[in-house]
């Protein structure tokens, strides 16, 4: 279908500083914040009502619940953007069935390239054969019944007045979102052919306690975001206590995200707790150097996030994560090495 028929398109700058970021990079995290809210941004546009006046028939207050994004960039990981790094960020979004939202955003810091790949991005499957940074989302406009337990998708009010272009196919993220939630596995297939698993002491959840002050947005849902933040805490505590010959914190800080895809089923209250499964695999001990930092190793991760109070899932993701060791700081190198060479 042409490009402009049924999707809004933005553009936005972003100069990483240090709110922005987590020791040494860009924070996949904060990242994800500023794409949503550009997405939410381009919603409210779309629908002539700023976000965060969105209401339904009933009056009752709409927000954007995620229902899956995929992340992807590249062999550099976020690792590549450093602070004081001008990013450019191209989005599009478009509706469908007039309560969904399906959207992307490509980034970098060569305008040209980004906006030469946005071009040419008239959906999913050019969006996927782009080679810049990108993310890829779906929505669904919610109200709440009452609690974060209880969701409900919901049409604007203003939805059936406006001339609102709509995709005709459902978008790609929703039918594997229904795949995912059925089947309680994301494909992969590294996960078993040329894949090393790590041996874990115990494959117990660890738990997650939810922390109003931090994860928790101003509706007072558990910010899509910090799900990541959640699967960040469960990756170094496995990598922490439960191997043979640990990662030490340090060498934590130098995993960066290459690509992850997660699928969003369910929400918490405040006073609830997530356990989080976490299995892993080494997919790559090659290392690549350029001039400040050298690639030891590449993993896998595989996460599914479970509410304690009623075990219900919340989240599935699998992401590849980099080991990226800045070269000046010889001991994490050696640890890297020494930690690898266990694994064998």
């Amino acid at each position: 279908m042409p490009p402009d028929t049924d999707h809004l398109q933005a553009t936005r700058r972003l100069t990483v500083g240090m709110p922005h970021m987590v020791p040494g990079q860009l924070s996949e995290v904060e990242l994800l914040k500023f794409a949503g809210d550009l997405q939410w941004q381009s919603m409210g546009a779309a629908l002539k009502t700023p976000p965060h006046q969105l209401v339904n028939d009933a009056g009752e207050r709409l927000y954007a619940s995620f229902i899956n994004i995929e992340a992807h960039f590249g062999d550099g990981c976020l690792a590549q953007f450093q602070e004081g790094d001008e990013l450019h960020l191209s989005s599009r979004t478009a509706f469908f069935a007039k309560q969904f939202v399906e959207g992307w955003v490509l980034l970098g810091t060569d305008q040209a390239e980004v906006s030469e790949a946005a071009a040419a991005s008239h959906d999913k499957g050019k969006l996927d054969e782009q080679s810049v940074p990108r993310l890829y989302m779906t929505n669904a406009l919610i109200s709440r019944e009452g609690s974060n337990t209880k969701l409900k998708t919901s049409r604007p009010d203003n939805v059936q007045a406006l001339d609102l272009a709509e995709l005709r196919d459902r978008p790609a993220g929703m039918v594997e979102h229904a795949q995912v939630q059925s089947s309680g596995h994301i494909a992969h297939a590294l996960c078993h052919h040329g894949a090393t698993p790590l041996k874990l002491s115990s494959a117990e959840p660890i738990a997650y306690e939810i922390q109003p002050d931090g994860d928790l947005n101003g509706a007072g849902l558990v910010y899509f975001a910090r799900y990541i933040a959640m699967m960040n805490h469960a990756e170094r505590e496995t990598l922490r206590r439960r191997m043979h010959a640990p990662f030490s914190t340090q060498l934590s800080a130098c995993l960066s995200t290459r690509s992850r895809r997660t699928f969003y089923f369910a929400n918490a209250e405040p006073a609830d707790t997530v356990e989080i499964c976490c299995k892993a695999w080494l997919l790559e001990a090659q290392p690549a150097r350029d001039v400040t930092t050298t690639r030891m190793a590449t993993f896998l991760f595989d996460y599914q996030l479970y509410r304690r109070s009623d075990g219900v899932l919340m989240a599935s993701s699998l992401a590849e994560r980099c080991l990226i060791v800045p070269n000046r700081q010889k001991s994490l190198a050696a640890e890297a090495t020494r930690f690898i060479a266990g694994l064998g």
